[in-house]
């Protein structure tokens, strides 16, 4: 269960054009968060995205960084959204936008998507 597999990676540009017109967003601290409810199960039932700005990022080392301590912090903690989906027979789509200007050690990341995933499973109890 501790894996962040290729199959769990949103990808294609349909999809992200359909989340981003149709899905819903939120925000935690630095962490922004735009999903959406997919009818059409798929291999996976969660698929996720992480993205950082080049804007605020210039150099490719530091995005890496920052979407790799994501990562890290998603895979350990994606239990807390997993069992939630296990009893409901739609698939979730999401992506994660990092908006601060500074890097952020790994605890202080894991502890934003521990509260991200958390407020999306509050969001989707409440959506289906």
């Amino acid at each position: 269960m501790l894996t962040f597999r290729k199959i769990e990676r949103l990808s294609g540009k349909k999809s992200f054009n359909e989340l981003f017109q149709n899905g819903k967003s939120f925000r935690i601290s630095d962490l922004q968060v735009f999903w959406i409810i997919v009818s059409e199960k798929d291999d996976s039932p969660v698929k996720v995205s992480i993205s950082v700005s080049k804007k605020r990022f210039k150099k490719a080392v530091d995005r890496n960084l920052i979407k790799r301590r994501i990562k890290e912090a998603y895979r350990i903690n994606k239990d807390i959204l997993y069992t939630y989906i296990k009893n409901n027979p739609s698939q979730v789509n999401f992506i994660i936008i990092y908006s601060n200007n500074k890097i952020l050690d790994f605890l202080e990341i894991e502890k934003q998507v521990i509260a991200t995933l958390k407020k999306l499973v509050n969001k989707l109890s409440n959506a289906i």
